[in-house]
């Protein structure tokens, strides 16, 4: 019975934002196909548990609809590229000067002259782990023992390219880790097959393991942004998605999600000022790791 709980907990954190989005879809073909004339602003980004909350609890304080779709963070800036979202959600560590790798999969897809930044939350990330940390993880490198079992996310989302680089400063080799292979497209997903007891660690946003419980070994803290093209700044839908997110109603709600803070929320930034390293970018190489990441190397 309890295995049967776990499992209907595990398909619930892994369908709904797909759900989520198709329904969102669904309901913009009829909006069309009835000519439905109240505005929707078009949010494709990579999954986020304060994202879901707006759209759930201050959605209809505007008289625009919100129309969100989860999709990694790659995925959510080519959506931007085509023409076919307002708003791209993408989030990147606040450790710039390291994360050569993230540089080089993001720069593609910004364009200083022609898009800003919305600064929307910042968040911490780290190793979800079963409640007491059985394993003794202390690191990365624990990670590789012969028994550990894995869950990864999605290849092209924000936090898997994330995990890569904090492996490659490591100098580990994903091969080396059980269950890399193993993926899975939210962080509550992530949260709920550790949980469950499918899997011994995972990586992700410190919220999604408070929620299920789990033990959080934080690593890096990270700026989630919203990217959008720079002309449609003063469109009246995006003033008042703007000020929704300024809103004490927003703060509050961001406040009881564990390692969130969104005490920039709403700001507007250009991409060079608010990413420095855009006009510097290097090859990637190894390199030493901070004691956050190392804790103590093994092997």
């Amino acid at each position: 019975g309890e295995k049967l709980l776990w499992a209907e907990q595990r398909v619930r954190a892994r369908l709904s934002p797909q759900l989520e989005s198709l329904a969102a879809e669904l309901e913009t073909e009829l909006n069309q196909a009835f000519e439905v004339v109240r505005p929707s602003l078009r949010i494709h980004a990579s999954h986020d548990l304060a994202l879901a909350q707006l759209r759930d609890h201050l959605g209809l304080k505007t008289g625009t609809r919100l129309d969100l779709q989860f999709r990694g963070s790659l995925d959510a800036l080519a959506s931007l590229a085509r023409g076919q979202c307002d708003l791209a959600g993408f989030h990147i560590t606040e450790n710039h000067a390291q994360a050569v790798l993230l540089h080089l999969s993001y720069r593609q897809w910004l364009k200083p002259k022609a898009q800003k930044l919305i600064h929307f939350v910042a968040r911490q990330q780290g190793l979800m782990l079963p409640k007491g940390n059985p394993r003794g993880i202390r690191n990365l490198y624990d990670l590789c023992a012969d028994n550990m079992r894995f869950v990864n996310r999605q290849s092209g989302s924000g936090t898997r390219l994330q995990f890569d680089q904090l492996l490659w400063e490591a100098g580990i080799d994903c091969a080396q880790i059980n269950g890399y292979s193993q993926e899975e497209f939210t962080h509550l997903a992530v949260a709920a097959t550790i949980a469950s007891g499918m899997a011994d660690a995972g990586f992700g946003i410190k919220a999604a393991a408070v929620q299920y419980g789990l033990d959080f070994l934080p690593i890096s803290n990270e700026s989630y942004f919203l990217l959008c093209r720079a002309e449609n700044l003063q469109r009246q839908s995006m003033q008042d998605f703007i000020q929704l997110i300024r809103s004490s109603e927003f703060k509050t709600i961001v406040a009881a999600l564990p390692g969130y803070d969104a005490s920039r929320a709403g700001d507007v930034s250009g991409i060079r000022e608010a990413l420095p390293w855009y006009d510097k970018p290097k090859a990637p190489r190894r390199h030493g790791v901070g004691e956050a990441i190392r804790g103590g190397r093994r092997g």
